[in-house]
């Protein structure tokens, strides 16, 4: 029977059974589903300690919970990145081709669209047509639905429908002071006109890459208005048909009849990023590693300054498993505040982040929680007992006769 003798000079000896003691103490947390090796779990990942066995737990916590939401986040804006690179309507082409054929050859060929179900939508496309808002000078766009529906990429409102109304591009309304529902002056060859901004387009040209955050959206009607003469800019046949479908044999027909065909290409601004794509993700693995390191650090100085706790547990009666257990499951304990943290946080920022940097774009900031969020979900406990197994076998290789002797 293991027992301590207490002795004072005034008092009788006092023996004090420890191991009873200890049962009452189990059977207390017992009573309220709290084990012994539990608590210790719950001392070791998130007990800072005093004095000498103080260690840098809350620190090594916030890191996890930092690491967590930043790779969430970061997944997410890689994900909305990755959309709008993959989806033309995004950056202003919502046409799945563009057909340049001779003004003879229009007719039969709107005629041939058409009439084909595949085909969503036909409008007629004028593009690089010259003009000023409020005195500024500005790149044109018209487009007239002609079967369908089709018409300019809207990144808010709706589409201009009568010769007074217009829509703008993102940066075109801040370098004429103008909002959505408000008027701009519109000036042409032929005269000026005040026209009701109705929505903010973004803008593709088929051949022609411009900016895509600068221009304006016309009717037909809108130019004739302006006086702007019908050999202005160029004309072209915009199609729309399903998203990856093959090209509908319509327009091949049209292609090999000598029409020169034109397929979305982004503009400057997002084939920019398409060179960085790779940056959320890297720095999703990165901002991983931090908060890796963080949980690394604070267990292996948790094991390192508690371990006079440590060598008197097993004495108590804990065993090598029963130690390595404890830290092992102190790194799935802080695994779990930094989901149960940093994963509402990181889902919360991720599109904050992206929506900023979208709207800075001028593109509709559409923003996509990816399944590799779920990824993190799984990994992240396991990644937990990757970190804490080298602590842990530390822990359960500890002398207790060695260091309580040293202490």
């Amino acid at each position: 029977m293991l027992g301590l003798e207490l002795r004072r000079p005034d008092l009788p000896v006092e023996r004090v059974d420890v191991e009873d003691a200890l049962e009452r103490v189990v059977r207390r947390l017992l009573g309220i589903g709290l084990s012994p090796q539990r608590l210790h779990n719950q001392r070791i990942g998130l007990g800072a300690g005093r004095g000498t066995a103080a260690a840098p737990v809350r620190p090594a916590l916030v890191g996890a919970v930092v690491g967590v939401a930043g790779v969430v986040a970061a997944l997410t804006f890689g994900a909305g990145l990755g959309h709008l690179l993959a989806t033309p309507p995004l950056y202003g082409a919502p046409w799945s081709a563009a057909l340049a054929v001779g003004d003879a050859d229009e007719a039969s060929a709107v005629t041939a669209l058409a009439a084909d179900p595949q085909i969503g939508g036909v409008a007629r496309g004028s593009f690089d047509l010259p003009g000023d808002g409020e005195g500024r000078t500005v790149t044109g766009y018209a487009f007239e639905p002609l079967s369908g529906v089709l018409s300019a990429a809207m990144v808010s409102g709706r589409p201009p429908r009568a010769a007074d109304e217009i829509a703008l591009a993102a940066d075109t309304l801040s370098r004429t002071g103008k909002r959505v529902g408000g008027r701009v002056q519109v000036g042409g060859p032929g005269s000026a006109v005040t026209m009701r901004i109705v929505g903010q387009a973004v803008f593709s040209a088929p051949d022609d890459l411009r900016p895509m955050a600068d221009g304006v959206a016309l009717t037909e009607a809108g130019v004739q208005a302006l006086g702007l003469p019908p050999d202005a800019g160029y004309r072209q046949l915009l199609v729309r048909w399903s998203p990856g479908q093959p090209r509908p044999a319509v327009v091949q027909r049209l292609v090999d009849g000598g029409a020169d065909i034109f397929t979305p290409a982004p503009p400057p601004e997002v084939s920019r990023l398409d060179d960085v794509r790779s940056v959320p993700d890297l720095l999703a693995v990165f901002l991983a590693l931090l908060g890796a390191v963080a949980v690394a650090g604070g267990l292996m100085t948790v094991v390192a300054r508690r371990r006079r706790e440590l060598a008197l547990l097993r004495t108590l009666g804990f065993t090598p498993g029963q130690t390595r257990r404890s830290v092992l499951g102190a790194g799935l304990l802080q695994a779990g505040l930094a989901l149960a943290l940093g994963l509402p946080l990181g889902i919360t920022l991720g599109p904050v982040v992206w929506g900023r940097f979208a709207e800075s774009l001028g593109v509709q900031p559409t923003a996509l929680i990816p399944g590799s969020v779920a990824v993190v979900l799984l990994a992240t406990p396991l990644f937990a007992l990757a970190i804490a197994s080298l602590p842990a076998r530390r822990a359960g290789r500890l002398r207790p006769a060695l260091v309580l002797r040293a202490e």
